[in-house]
């Protein structure tokens, strides 16, 4: 990982900082292309990784995944959650005669 972050600094054609700026758009890039549709994160799931938001630059240098596996974590239990309730709501069988409606984002 040091490697990788050296050479992008070194020989990245836009010369590639990396501090809490560069951080904060890594953070918010992340998380938009993982949960894309926000179908998965909550509200307090993002509020609790904000403590990683300006730290991401010094985790990269130190070869740390911190950041990676606090998020990843998160994620694979809302996916969880979610698979969980899908197959709850699968048991019981569809009832076409009601007025129902089911928003989809």
């Amino acid at each position: 990982l040091k490697s990788l972050v050296q050479t992008l600094q070194k020989e990245h054609f836009s010369e590639l900082k990396f501090d809490d700026s560069f951080s904060k758009k890594v953070f918010k890039m992340y998380l938009e292309r993982i949960d894309l549709n926000k179908k998965f994160f909550l509200k307090s799931d993002i509020d609790e990784l904000k403590k990683y938001e300006s730290s991401l630059d010094d985790q990269l240098l130190n070869s740390s995944s911190e950041f990676y596996l606090a998020a990843s974590e998160r994620f694979k239990s809302r996916i969880d959650e979610s698979e969980k309730y899908m197959l709850e709501a699968f048991e019981k069988p569809f009832d076409f005669t009601s007025n129902e409606t089911v928003q989809i984002k």
